[in-house]
Protein backbone atom coordinates (compact mmCIF):
# COMPACT_ATOMS: atom_id res chain seq x y z
CA UNK A 1 0.00 0.00 0.00
CA UNK A 2 2.72 2.54 1.11
CA UNK A 3 5.84 3.33 -0.22
CA UNK A 4 7.62 2.61 3.33
CA UNK A 5 9.81 5.83 2.71
CA UNK A 6 9.76 6.91 5.81
CA UNK A 7 10.58 4.22 8.16
CA UNK A 8 14.11 5.30 8.70
CA UNK A 9 15.18 8.34 10.68
CA UNK A 10 17.94 9.44 8.91
CA UNK A 11 17.24 10.69 5.92
CA UNK A 12 20.89 11.67 4.47
CA UNK A 13 21.51 8.24 4.89
CA UNK A 14 18.63 6.84 3.39
CA UNK A 15 16.58 9.25 1.04
CA UNK A 16 13.01 8.67 -0.11
CA UNK A 17 13.62 6.82 -3.46
CA UNK A 18 15.97 4.61 -1.77
CA UNK A 19 13.59 3.42 1.58
CA UNK A 20 10.90 3.03 -1.63
CA UNK A 21 13.26 0.88 -3.23
CA UNK A 22 14.99 -1.23 -0.06
CA UNK A 23 11.14 -2.19 1.45
CA UNK A 24 9.87 -2.94 -2.75
CA UNK A 25 12.89 -5.60 -2.49
CA UNK A 26 12.18 -6.40 0.87
CA UNK A 27 8.79 -7.24 -0.08
CA UNK A 28 10.06 -9.47 -2.91
CA UNK A 29 12.32 -11.54 -1.07
CA UNK A 30 9.69 -12.32 1.20
CA UNK A 31 7.10 -13.35 -1.54
CA UNK A 32 9.85 -15.58 -3.30
CA UNK A 33 10.31 -17.50 0.25
CA UNK A 34 6.50 -17.82 0.35
CA UNK A 35 6.95 -19.78 -2.95
CA UNK A 36 4.57 -17.09 -4.44
CA UNK A 37 5.00 -14.86 -8.07
CA UNK A 38 6.88 -11.71 -7.59
CA UNK A 39 4.51 -11.22 -11.40
CA UNK A 40 1.45 -10.85 -9.38
CA UNK A 41 2.68 -8.52 -7.16
CA UNK A 42 1.36 -4.64 -7.16
CA UNK A 43 2.97 -1.43 -5.50
CA UNK A 44 0.28 1.13 -5.03
CA UNK A 45 3.51 3.40 -4.04
CA UNK A 46 1.05 5.66 -1.34
CA UNK A 47 3.05 7.77 0.22
CA UNK A 48 4.36 6.44 3.83
CA UNK A 49 1.70 7.30 6.39
CA UNK A 50 -0.90 8.80 4.06
CA UNK A 51 -2.64 5.76 2.97
CA UNK A 52 -6.55 7.24 3.11
CA UNK A 53 -8.91 6.30 5.87
CA UNK A 54 -12.55 5.88 4.66
CA UNK A 55 -13.13 9.88 5.16
CA UNK A 56 -9.94 10.85 2.96
CA UNK A 57 -10.60 11.99 -0.34
CA UNK A 58 -8.72 9.48 -2.04
CA UNK A 59 -10.24 6.32 -0.20
CA UNK A 60 -12.48 5.81 -2.70
CA UNK A 61 -9.98 5.83 -5.68
CA UNK A 62 -8.27 3.35 -3.64
CA UNK A 63 -10.73 1.08 -2.60
CA UNK A 64 -11.17 1.22 -6.87
CA UNK A 65 -7.64 0.38 -7.54
CA UNK A 66 -7.07 -2.61 -4.80
CA UNK A 67 -10.40 -4.19 -6.35
CA UNK A 68 -9.17 -3.86 -9.93
CA UNK A 69 -6.05 -5.67 -8.77
CA UNK A 70 -7.76 -8.36 -6.86
CA UNK A 71 -9.90 -9.09 -9.63
CA UNK A 72 -7.47 -9.14 -12.07
CA UNK A 73 -5.75 -11.94 -10.49
CA UNK A 74 -7.91 -13.13 -8.81
CA UNK A 75 -5.55 -14.35 -5.79
CA UNK A 76 -6.39 -17.72 -3.40
CA UNK A 77 -5.14 -15.49 -0.61
CA UNK A 78 -4.41 -11.91 0.35
CA UNK A 79 -2.53 -10.95 3.32
CA UNK A 80 -3.26 -7.96 5.79
CA UNK A 81 -1.91 -6.18 8.59
CA UNK A 82 -2.65 -7.81 11.97
CA UNK A 83 -5.70 -6.17 13.13
CA UNK A 84 -4.26 -4.45 16.40
CA UNK A 85 -1.51 -3.19 14.45
CA UNK A 86 -1.29 0.72 15.59
CA UNK A 87 0.38 1.67 12.40
CA UNK A 88 -2.03 4.60 10.45
CA UNK A 89 -1.10 2.76 7.21
CA UNK A 90 -1.98 -0.49 8.46
CA UNK A 91 -5.49 0.67 10.24
CA UNK A 92 -5.97 2.46 6.90
CA UNK A 93 -5.52 -1.04 5.12
CA UNK A 94 -8.09 -2.64 7.29
CA UNK A 95 -10.52 -0.28 7.56
CA UNK A 96 -13.46 -0.95 9.53
CA UNK A 97 -14.62 -4.41 7.61
CA UNK A 98 -12.08 -6.85 10.28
Amino acid sequence: MSDGSMWYPNPKKYPSEKLTRVREQEAKTAVLILRAEIAHMEFLRLKDSMVPHENDNQFQETVEKIVKIIDDLQPKTVFVPWQKDPHRDHQATLGNHV
